[in-house]
Formats: structure tokens, C-alpha cells, sequence
């Protein structure tokens, strides 16, 4: 199967709230621009690395194992992000991902 690359915009979704509801300013919504973002359509969440997490300022809400294809690894769950993708959004649970500390 090949590889999909895509561009994604995530943000964190409360902060999309408040902005929309004015009392946040909209330049102060935390989110980030990912060029490379890889498609995995089995997979029921986004991961993403910490550093990328930290930017978005998600909540961490608990730790679990789960089962890659390379065995099962111990992650950790965090709050909810607006994942966008060519003009599509919805919102996503967001986990750590232990091997992408490029960003």
C-alpha cells in the first residue's frame, strides 16, 4: 500500500471555542502546520509527537497500551484537537507518538 502524505492543520478545539465565541483573540489560537503528515487509515486517533503536542497545550488525560505493527507500545491520551485536512475538518483524539520526535 502507499504511503499518503498530506498537509494538516490541527488546533487545539477549546481554543477554537473561545475564539468563536470572543473571548479568545483568533491570533491566539494554538495550532499547528504539518507538511508531512502521514495517512494511516486503520488508525483511530492522531498521533503526534510531544513537542507538537505541547505547542497545541492538549490536557493529558491517561496512559494506555496499544497494538502496533510492531507490538504493543504504552501511550499517552490527550484532550481533543480540530484536525483539518483539504478544507475537511473534525475533531480528534489526539495520543503521543513515542518514535516521531522530529518536530
Amino acid at each position: 500500500m502507499a504511503r499518503v502524505i498530506v498537509t494538516a492543520h490541527i488546533e487545539n478545539v477549546f481554543d477554537r471555542i473561545a475564539a468563536d465565541e470572543g473571548r479568545l483573540p483568533v491570533a491566539d489560537i494554538r495550532a499547528v502546520e504539518v507538511t508531512d503528515a502521514v495517512v494511516s487509515p486503520g488508525s483511530p486517533g492522531l498521533s503526534m509527537p510531544a513537542k507538537l503536542l505541547a505547542r497545541l497545550g492538549l490536557q493529558h488525560l491517561r496512559s494506555t497500551t496499544i497494538r502496533t505493527s510492531a507490538g504493543e507500545v504504552s501511550v499517552r491520551i490527550f484532550g481533543t484537537a480540530r484536525l483539518t485536512i483539504q478544507g475537511r475538518d473534525c475533531p480528534v483524539t489526539s495520543r503521543s507518538c513515542p518514535t516521531a520526535a522530529r518536530y
